[in-house]
């Protein structure tokens, strides 16, 4: 059981930004004082410590690692709700982490990459697809992307931008071969979708260094649910004389209701390990709490 798992189906925004907010003050062993930031650190062995505002060249964006402010904190938990509202309802984590599979010509916001990774970029804590957000100080949008197209279809992948000649060079097609889209080789309707060179390195905000904060606390459903029921009365004449309001708050446990069976027990494709009754109820509920409802809480 997980103390107060979080239901990533909210749309709750300030629950979004107390949840992300939970590694502020986290001292990490490359700093030399307390910070107040919510730290996301993509190990604890980053040598270095991080920058207010990560410069995406030096020691800080390559050997350190990433906090963000509360004004960040707030727009990020603003965007996950949106995506959230766009995506939803997840039915598995693996839903909510994961990019939808569909075309990227017709869905991209979508099939580009998850909710979480998608909500990073969009509000500007990396370089949003556009480029017209950009979080670091000392890197371009324009110079840092990735520019990758097909010189005549067939043998050497050709890059546009040749200013910069100790950056941009002529590329093998067998390189090329780990791109999954070969359409954003050919013209120029998918270059943007090709991204930048700068993603992935320490100071670049990931998925995964939020998921390190907050991934084994989180939640596809909640195992604890508010219950609701009204009860009335009639009269002979079938008018209504009284109306009651109750609301139960039970909550689902590891346990089998027949405890027969242990609570890791689990029924597989070819044997039957669950009891008939576990079969059918599954897991127990306790009630938690019973209170009576006013109608001005209804």
């Amino acid at each position: 059981m997980v103390d107060g798992a979080f239901n990533v189906n909210s749309t709750e925004k300030e629950a979004w930004k107390a949840f992300l907010g939970s590694s502020k003050y986290f001292r990490h062993p490359a700093d030399d004082a307390p910070a107040e930031g919510a730290a996301f650190s993509r190990s604890l062995q980053q040598p270095e410590t991080y920058q207010a505002i990560p410069s995406g060249k030096d020691e800080d964006s390559y050997a350190g690692y990433r906090r963000i402010t509360d004004s960040q904190l707030d727009a990020l938990a603003e965007e996950i709700v949106r995506q959230v509202r766009l995506r939803g309802p997840f039915v598995s984590r693996s839903h909510f982490i994961n990019r939808t599979l569909a075309d990227i010509t017709e869905q991209a916001e979508l099939s580009r990459s998850g909710a979480l990774q998608t909500a990073l970029d969009e509000v500007g804590l990396n370089m949003n697809i556009e480029g017209d957000l950009n979080e670091f100080s000392e890197q371009e949008t324009s110079t840092d992307r990735v520019r990758l197209q097909a010189d005549n279809g067939d043998h050497a992948l050709d890059i546009p931008d040749t200013s910069n000649t100790d950056i941009y060079d002529w590329v093998d097609l067998g390189v090329a071969s780990i791109l999954a889209d070969s359409e954003m080789l050919d013209g120029n309707s998918l270059a943007e979708e090709q991204g930048y060179r700068s993603t992935g390195i320490p100071g670049w905000l990931t998925q995964a260094d939020l998921l390190q904060v907050i991934g084994p606390s989180i939640s596809a459903r909640s195992d604890t649910f508010r219950i609701r029921t009204a009860g009335q009365t009639l009269g002979l004449s079938g008018n209504v004389e009284a109306t009651a309001y109750l609301e139960a708050v039970v909550q689902r446990m590891p346990e089998y209701v027949d405890t027969s069976n242990a609570a890791n027990e689990r029924d597989t494709i070819d044997t039957d390990n669950l009891t008939p009754t576990n079969q059918q109820y599954g897991r127990r509920f306790e009630i938690i709490s019973v209170r009576w409802l006013s109608t001005d809480e209804i």
